[in-house]
């Protein structure tokens, strides 16, 4: 494992001065480990294994960044569960960016106190992943970009064992199967769904099965390819940023009953029409994106950039 320390900083106390590391101030104990692109740039290229042994005396770690490191797997101590059980303070584990493929899983399932994971970009198999980290009763904050999501319905209900989700990020992701209701059954804590620049399309019925995720807050599907009209209701209690697609017909006015909604972002599609005035009685609205459509009538002056 490489660390580096800022020569402007060495020398204060505790170790708190080296690049990358975050100590307690009072144990003086490591924290957190920044190493994203620490080795691509020092290393080249090369595809490597972690021995992971070298983290055993990280007791107090919290946070882990490996990102970005052709990190092709880890090399685990050879007594089952060493790792999780010195390791079990970790909740922030990123190691997107690397080579990583399906035999990191049964490792990441042990670290059971995780509330934040990335795995993005790496050769890992979404459906085996979302079963390999099925126990991780605390995660809230999973990132799964990048992935070819095979049967996104199954991987939807596998995640439905994650109790605690709060965040799932499935962005720049090749998408295929349907979606029904029913996939998002368990996933009742869901508040962000982040599906950025993936490839869906409205028959595999997204949109619709939302209806069940009442906590749901944000959706952002910007750049998916999503084709159709804007009719369906069960969009109506989200911050929606559904920019850059090909939805087509009016406005409807079900928007207007958005009470809390804070953004609005249906830019660079096909809609027409009028605007609804109703949209504007909507008090905590403060963001709103309706540019490169075919809609028509005025827009109140606060709403006209200055």
């Amino acid at each position: 494992m490489l660390i580096t320390k800022n020569d402007q900083d060495f020398g204060h106390d505790h170790g708190t001065s080296w690049e990358s590391v975050e100590c307690n101030p009072t144990t003086g104990r490591v924290t957190q480990l920044l190493l994203g692109g620490s080795r691509r740039y020092r290393f080249g290229v090369k595809t490597w294994y972690l021995n992971a042994s070298l983290l055993l005396p990280f007791e107090e770690l919290e946070s882990l960044d490996l990102s970005g490191n052709y990190l092709g797997g880890w090399i685990a101590p050879e007594e089952p569960n060493l790792l999780s059980s010195r390791l079990r303070k970790l909740e922030v584990l990123d190691l997107s960016y690397n080579s990583l493929d399906n035999s990191i899983l049964p490792i990441l399932g042990g670290f059971s106190n995780l509330k934040e994971l990335d795995i993005s970009h790496n050769a890992i198999d979404a459906a085996t992943s979302a079963e390999g980290i099925k126990n991780l009763s605390h995660l809230e904050n999973l990132h799964l970009d990048g992935v070819h999501l095979k049967d996104a319905g199954t991987v939807l209900r596998a995640l439905g064992a994650l109790s605690s989700l709060r965040i799932l990020s499935l962005q720049d992701n090749t998408v295929e199967g349907t979606i029904t209701a029913q996939d998002f059954h368990y996933l009742s804590k869901l508040e962000q769904l982040i599906l950025d620049r993936s490839s869906l399309n409205t028959s595999m019925g997204i949109l619709s099965s939302l209806g069940r995720l009442t906590s749901l807050r944000l959706l952002s599907s910007s750049s998916t390819g999503l084709i159709g009209n804007l009719s369906d209701q069960s969009l109506c209690n989200l911050v929606l940023d559904i920019s850059n697609n090909f939805f087509i017909g009016k406005l409807p006015r079900w928007i207007a009953n958005m009470s809390w909604l804070v953004a609005l972002d249906l830019s660079k599609n096909q809609l027409d029409g009028l605007i609804p005035q109703e949209l504007f009685n909507l008090g905590s609205l403060e963001y709103l994106d309706l540019s490169d459509n075919n809609l028509s009538g005025s827009l109140p002056s606060f709403f006209i950039s200055q």
